[in-house]
């Protein structure tokens, strides 16, 4: 006599509840993901404090920040502000990852802590990469001024940083949720 086990299918077609944790969980990140967007202005003035704070060590003549922006005094066509618009701001890559974090959360084998972990970590990855790419933008363009150095530094190589940059932190996030087969 052989036996062979019937595969369990009373689960299947059954609803899916989410779970309190879950649930607080996928409402965190939504909410965050709206009071980024709608705070927006707040955050590019942060990066750009940061940017000028960082880069006033390193570049000859100093840099300010003003607003969302910040400025070299010394370039070949002297002080240059540069303002880090809504198309500029980590943010833009920072909330398809806040997203993905939400979306992650709908599936059965991750939980609220691994995705916070790498939604967290990608984040800070991504203002890391945006701050190295800003101080290259404007190291580039007080070298080589704006016509060479800016529109170099900003649009080929800058863009190039911020891809890899985001592949990079999105690679790493879902490394860190781990995801598994559902059982």
């Amino acid at each position: 006599m052989t036996t062979l086990a019937a595969p369990n299918t009373a689960h299947r077609g059954a609803k899916r509840t989410l779970g309190p944790a879950k649930a607080l969980g996928l409402a965190g990140f939504l909410g965050v993901t709206v009071s980024a967007v709608l705070c927006q202005e707040v955050f590019r003035s942060a990066e750009a404090w940061l940017a000028a704070t960082w880069l006033d060590l390193f570049l000859p003549g100093g840099c300010v920040a003003a607003g969302t922006g910040y400025m070299i005094s010394e370039s070949p066509q002297g002080p240059i502000l540069f303002r880090i618009t809504a198309e500029c701001t980590s943010l833009v890559l920072i909330v398809p990852i806040l997203l993905v974090g939400a979306a992650l959360l709908l599936h059965r084998s991750t939980t609220v802590r691994r995705v916070l972990v790498a939604a967290v970590t990608a984040a800070v990855a991504l203002s890391v990469v945006n701050q190295a790419r800003l101080g290259l933008i404007a190291w580039a363009t007080q070298t080589w001024g704006l016509d060479t150095g800016y529109e170099i530094s900003h649009k080929l190589v800058g863009s190039i940083i911020g891809l890899l940059g985001f592949v990079a932190a999105l690679l790493a996030a879902l490394k860190i949720v781990g995801l598994r087969r559902g059982r």
